[in-house]
């Protein structure tokens, strides 16, 4: 039997996962779009049109599943990176990346 710290704790812990679950994946893919830095504008349109599949799959299969977990991991992965993308759009705009 689980002690009853761990269980009174026990969903904050999979958030704390989760959460970081989704910030390496994050920074993972912020990568692949920083190095392909002419493919910025595709990022910036399809990440809105994935964000809704993601959330629709997450209506579908309910929060409280495992693979509906798994699938809000994914849509807090990709509202990080919708939100960075769209900042280095807005940057761009301004001044153009360079490649490294």
């Amino acid at each position: 039997a689980r002690a009853p710290v761990v269980e009174y704790f026990a969903p904050e812990l999979a958030k704390a996962q989760c959460d970081q679950l989704s910030t390496t994946g994050a920074e993972e893919l912020m990568r692949t779009i920083v190095s392909q830095p002419d493919r910025l504008g595709v990022w910036g349109q399809s990440l809105p049109k994935l964000l809704r599949g993601k959330r629709r799959d997450l209506d579908l299969q309910g929060a409280e599943s495992s693979s509906g977990m798994q699938v809000q991991i994914e849509i807090d992965r990709l509202c990080l990176v919708h939100v960075m993308v769209k900042a280095l759009l807005q940057l761009t705009n301004k001044r153009p990346l360079r490649q490294r």
